[in-house]
Parts: structure tokens; sequence; C-alpha cells
């Protein structure tokens, strides 16, 4: 054998990615190819994110991230409007309250054009879960209420998504 000890923990290190990226590839292709009542999508996923925790934020951001950018998108008013309204309900409604409200803010920035566009959304888990957990109020302040059907499926479809991290964070 040549190299050193290090060479060596780097070449099995590689070989077990590798190991697992095949194995993924093949879970994806079973997948694909017996459909999803044979090989649960859990499996796949399982391969892709290592851990619920990690699942549970990253999915969590995303569903805040695209609902507020559509009604950032949607607003009629100017966009520095939407933003304060919407730090306002995270501030007092969801994080803190009207006496004690929270500091938190949407990061935004703008354009080439010079047009207001909201960052994805990058939070710790705990705060994730709580503004989750609130979608309703999210929505409430967001959506206007001539969009009614959008803001139902919008609530029942994260309900959906809670009651999944709930079996999937069970002990």
């Amino acid at each position: 054998m040549n190299g050193t000890v290090e060479d060596w923990g780097l070449s099995l290190h590689q070989s077990i990615l590798l190991e697992r990226y095949i194995t993924f590839l093949e879970s994806v292709r079973q997948w694909h190819d017996e459909g999803q009542r044979t090989v649960p999508l859990v499996e796949v996923i399982e391969l892709l994110i290592p851990c619920i925790l990690h699942c549970e934020n990253r999915v969590g951001e995303k569903i805040l991230t695209i609902l507020l950018r559509r009604q950032l998108d949607h607003f009629a008013g100017p966009k520095m409007d939407f933003i304060q309204q919407m730090d306002a309900t995270f501030q007092t409604k969801i994080l803190g309250t009207e006496t004690a409200p929270a500091h938190w803010k949407l990061k935004h920035s703008k354009d080439n054009n010079g047009q207001i566009i909201l960052e994805p959304l990058q939070i710790r888990n705990q705060i994730a879960r709580k503004m989750i957990n609130n979608i309703e109020i999210t929505v409430e302040a967001s959506v206007p209420i001539s969009e009614d059907d959008f803001r139902h499926n919008f609530i029942l479809a994260v309900g959906s998504y809670r009651d999944a991290m709930n079996l999937l964070t069970m002990h």
C-alpha cells in the first residue's frame, strides 16, 4: 500500500461516499420504475438529508420564502409597505408580542432595476418551526381575502406538512 494514513482515510471516505451515491441512484431508479407504492420516498429523502431537523428547517424556510415572495410580487402598493407589514406581523404576533416585540426582520435587497426582492429565509430551526406552526397568522397578514381559495389550500397543505413532521420527529 502506498501513501500515508491520511491518504488511506481519504480514499476510504471517497469510497463510502460513492457507495452511498450508488445506493441513492438505485433507490431513485426503483422508485421511478416501480412506483412510489413499492419504494417509499422516505428512503430516498433519508439519503438526501441526513437529519430530520435539517429537513424540517430547510423545508420550513422554503415554504415561508415561497409564500412571502409570491405575495410580495402580487402586492399592489409599494413593496416596502409589504416588507414592513410582514416585519410587524412576525415581530408582534409570531415571534414576540405587542408589549415585547421581537427584533427579527425580513432580509431584502434591490435588483439591477431597483426593484425590492426578498432574500431567501435563513433561520434557526426553532424560529422556522414557530413560523410554520403559526402559518395561519402569516397567511392572514400576507394574502388578501380575495384569494380565499389560495389561503385555504395553502393552510391545508402546510397543515399536512406539520402532521408529517410530527410523525417524523416522534421518538
